[in-house]
């Protein structure tokens, strides 16, 4: 899919139209040159104008100018242009800082963003409540809005799905942050530990989901015994 519902975040590139879309629900006095300068320089990529937004509003800027301050984005914060493109190594270092603002924003829903990323598995959504309770719904919603994780809808299920990019990001960063990450798969097989004992294998199988349950368990062992977690 190339969208999330409602207000967010694309995690595919927009094309002109849906960059100007976006920026112009947000800024819709802006000048309409300007909309185009900024999604132009920024290569379309949904995270860094969602970033910069965030800057321009914060900072209560108009795209004008932030324009004429970064004079063609020589500030490499969020951007490096290059001959007009938008560099590999700028877009990560975008995902890096949504990273540790969703930390700041929500401590509960990053760990359990990062829990994910390193399972590496596509959850369904009822799947995911029965994991981590009641509060999934609002974790969800907060990881959509931040724009590292997608719903994707298939026949009656819906999954939700981390995009290989981000969570290859996702790892680097934890390895970057051994103590966070050694409390992120501590954090998770408590997790793991409560559903099971929970749920017997038998009532997994007349679910139809023990081949999803076995994915889990060896990907948990996987990363747990890798870090000398267990």
């Amino acid at each position: 899919p190339r969208s999330f519902e409602d207000d967010n975040i694309s995690l595919n590139l927009f094309t002109n139209e849906e960059a100007q879309e976006f920026l112009l629900k947000l800024f819709p006095l802006e000048n309409k040159e300007d909309v185009i300068k900024l999604y132009t320089r920024i290569g379309n990529y949904p995270l860094a104008l969602a970033q910069i937004s965030d800057e321009i509003k914060a900072n209560k800027q108009t795209i004008g100018s932030y324009l004429e301050k970064h004079n063609g984005f020589k500030n490499k914060q969020y951007v490096d242009i290059v001959d007009g493109l938008y560099q590999q190594d700028s877009y990560q270092e975008s995902i890096t800082y949504t990273f540790a603002k969703l930390k700041d924003a929500d401590r509960e829903a990053a760990e359990i963003f990062f829990m994910l990323a390193l399972l590496g598995i596509d959850f369904e959504k009822h799947l995911l409540i029965e994991f981590f309770g009641g509060k999934t719904e609002d974790i969800i919603n907060t990881l959509k809005k931040h724009g590292i994780v997608a719903i994707i809808e298939e026949k009656d299920s819906f999954h939700l799905n981390i995009p290989d990019t981000i969570k290859e990001q996702a790892v680097r960063y934890l390895n970057n942050n051994i103590k966070y990450k050694k409390d992120v798969i501590y954090k998770l097989g408590e997790y793991i530990k409560k559903f099971y004992a929970q749920n017997s294998l038998p009532s997994l199988f007349k679910q139809g989901a023990l081949q999803t349950h076995n994915a889990i368990l060896d990907s948990f062992l996987n990363v747990a015994l890798y870090k000398e977690v267990l």
